[in-house]
């Protein structure tokens, strides 16, 4: 009889999995990141107010105690917006 014998390494996959969620928010392709959230402000002409949410917008917790780089990132999505000029038209003038 054979027995096979399995080793996980618990601290370093919650380590792993710790520093994914961290990054999360600079995935510019994921809905609620800080990018997404600077120019959906642009988008909707809102004031800037660099935040993102942790998973689904205003599903999840809204971050708003950001670094230098995590606000650099927000503000970027919404000056891209701008310069783009791609904003929601409210049917006035």
């Amino acid at each position: 009889m054979y027995y096979i014998c399995v080793v996980i390494h618990l601290p370093r996959i919650a380590a792993n999995l710790k520093g994914a969620k961290m990054r999360n928010q600079f995935n510019r392709q994921r809905h609620g990141s800080l990018y997404d959230r600077g120019g959906a402000d642009s988008y909707y002409r809102r004031a800037a107010d660099p935040h993102y949410f942790e998973g689904d917008t205003h599903a999840s917790p809204k971050i708003i105690d950001l670094t230098d780089e995590e606000t650099a990132e927000y503000m970027q999505g919404y000056f891209d917006n701008q310069a783009n000029g791609f904003f929601k038209d409210y049917g006035r003038e």
